[in-house]
């Protein structure tokens, strides 16, 4: 039943079949959501809680007096690694299987580089990591962007012969991957492929019919529901408008308020602002929902059912044939959710450095001012005493003995540093190095270094294995998609015209020009930033040592460290660079001093002749 616009009832009866396919997309909601809450939203609102430096949980354990501060370790790792495997633009690889796929592999990667470049694709991916190293799980939703209304201008360039030019306001039908919040996300909580997922939201009845009314008024869709989105946008018994993510804003809310408290300005002035409510909020409110809607999305590979207001809306096939989502959990990628993100794994370390710097700074407020026990019958000012300066003087009664006045020293400063040591563990843990973080590593050589950092890369592989997973099982999705879609002709993107194109006509290519068996993965060591830096210091290195004995072809040797800066050989090395002669040579049979490698010295550079810099008849070069 629902209400007209005159307030009235009126029923609507689904027949047996719809109401039980509306049923089952509930159900798999509610047994979704049930299954999270039990075991995922907590750590997840704990998560957020600790990268956002919210000390609100802990204050409800200690005393009033007690210093209670987030040392942010954990938000220090996830930044680290976010900057680390996102420093550098993901690199698609297309392997070709089959004759077409051989025939269309470059024409793939051009589609994926070119749409990914223009619907920001690469701040999606920095977003998913944050997302996956704070939530412990991976969630994308792919679409593809609708057409847009062409606008008309008059083109003055030629004053005598107006043109009009007729154009499109925003980019259009290019495919797209957004990141999900955890908390909106419900899919299917077994193993294997995706058997289904849920998506909710709560939105202005405006923003749902833009993002659902192609969906809506499509042929596919037999709800007898579909013709009365603006009466049952007004139907909000149904509907529970609770902000499931509401603890990303609670935090602020409550630091905030312990910002307030504190203020001395407020102290001063205590009428100039309301005393805030910490623990407020307008979810539930019902003069703030006006307007809003509750809408859940459901989809399997066969059918998607829209609730709005608890309104099966649309209730239809998948015009994609597919589930359009990739969710997958950050440690095994075989499982859809999870919450072993970086402040699961260090929850323990973390919480041992707060509470190690938590109690020093206790220490020293205890040490700085102590307690003091006196005799009852002495004549004191206790705040007097409370708030004494270095070298003040107390008058007290007489007959209280030698020491009427005791100080009680109940805590001690411990200068024991266990933050070094507890951040090696987290380091451990994560499989973060040294030189990953920014500071100064034990290890100088590049080979020690790279060594040092391809171990930690190790530890992180099942996070890189799952994050390789998702974005190659994202950019199937996108290839699915421009080759259902793109039906007219695409143009190449303008980096790739060349003077040639222009006068020949600029090359173009459609859906056909997609297809093949291709397998879409990702460089991964490009990704990893520090392994590619270290190689070209490690190159370096390698040219150091072995410039000017003839072993090597310098000119070459230099191209490659050129390359592995990502600058170009063409113009910084010369084409006609001569080489050095590599003509074997004996070396000279000379017994190295035991002086000489005692103190370190290079061995080959006392064996072997010097390099011949002389090419007959040129002089030096």
């Amino acid at each position: 039943m629902y209400k007209d616009p005159d307030g009235k009832g009126k029923y609507l009866d689904l027949d047996p079949t719809l109401e039980l396919r509306a049923k089952r997309a509930k159900s798999r909601y509610t047994t979704s959501k049930r299954y999270i809450d039990s075991y995922f939203t907590y750590t997840w609102r704990w998560a957020y809680k600790a990268y956002s430096l919210s000390t609100s949980d802990r204050a409800a354990h200690i005393k009033n007096w007690q210093s209670n501060i987030s040392v942010g370790i954990i938000r220090a790792f996830i930044d680290i690694m976010v900057a680390t495997l996102s420093e550098r633009p993901i690199t698609y690889t297309v392997t070709w299987l089959n004759e077409l796929g051989r025939k269309n592999k470059d024409y793939i990667l051009h589609a994926l580089t070119v749409t990914a470049d223009a619907t920001g694709f690469h701040n999606e991916v920095r977003k998913a990591l944050k997302e996956g190293l704070k939530t412990g799980m991976f969630a994308f939703r792919v679409g593809m962007l609708p057409d847009t209304d062409q606008e008309t201008i008059i083109s003055m360039l030629d004053p005598e012969h107006p043109e009009e030019i007729n154009y499109d306001v925003a980019l259009s039908n290019f495919p797209y991957a957004k990141t999900c919040d955890v908390f909106s996300i419900f899919p299917d909580f077994g193993t294997g492929p995706l058997q289904y997922v849920t998506e909710r939201g709560v939105n202005s009845i405006e923003t749902f019919q833009e993002a659902f009314s192609a969906l809506i008024k499509s042929e596919d869709n037999i709800s007898p529901f579909k013709d009365l989105i603006p009466v049952l946008a007004n139907n909000a018994s149904r509907a529970n408008f609770e902000d499931f993510w509401i603890v990303k804003y609670q935090i602020y809310q409550d630091i905030n308020y312990e910002c307030y408290v504190n203020d001395s300005f407020i102290k001063q002035n205590p009428h100039s602002l309301q005393t805030p409510d910490s623990q407020g909020t307008h979810d539930l409110d019902i003069e703030a929902n006006i307007g809003n809607v509750e809408w859940l999305q459901t989809v399997d590979r066969h059918e998607i059912v829209v609730h709005m207001n608890g309104y099966p809306v649309y209730i239809g096939k998948n015009p994609h044939g597919f589930i359009p989502y990739v969710i997958a959990s950050t440690q095994d990628k075989d499982k859809h959710v999870g919450c072993e993100g970086v402040p699961y794994l260090i929850r323990g370390p973390a919480q041992i450095i707060d509470t190690h710097v938590n109690t020093y700074i206790d220490g020293v407020r205890v040490v700085a001012n102590p307690a003091y026990t006196y005799p009852k019958w002495a004549f004191l000012d206790t705040n007097q005493l409370r708030d004494m300066p270095p070298g003040a003087m107390i008058a007290i009664e007489a007959g209280g003995g030698n020491d009427p006045i005791k100080r009680i020293d109940k805590w001690s400063v411990s200068d024991f540093n266990i933050y070094p040591i507890m951040l090696d563990v987290c380091r451990q843990i994560i499989g973060v190095s040294e030189y990953n973080s920014g500071i100064a590593a034990r290890e100088r050589t590049a080979a020690g270094s790279l060594a040092v950092t391809q171990s930690s890369q190790k530890r992180l592989s099942p996070f890189l294995e799952a994050f390789v997973s998702v974005i190659s099982q994202v950019a199937n999705m996108k290839l699915k998609m421009m080759r259902m879609f793109w039906t007219d002709e695409m143009y190449k993107a303008a980096a790739d015209i060349t003077p040639e194109d222009e006068a020949n006509g600029i090359e173009t290519f459609s859906n056909k020009d997609l297809i093949g068996v291709v397998n879409i993965s990702l460089e991964l060591d490009g990704m990893f930033s520090a392994i590619e830096d270290l190689k070209w210091r490690k190159l370096l290195e390698l040219f150091n040592q072995m410039a000017g004995r003839n072993l090597i072809k310098e000119n070459e040797l230099a191209r490659e460290i050129v390359r592995s800066y990502g600058l170009s050989v063409e113009r910084l090395v010369p084409q006609d660079a001569p080489e050095v002669t590599t003509e074997p040579v004996t070396p000279l049979a000379l017994e190295a001093p035991t002086d000489a490698i005692a103190n370190g010295q290079d061995i080959a550079a006392l064996t072997s002749p010097q390099p011949n810099y002389w090419n007959e008849g040129q002089g030096p070069q």
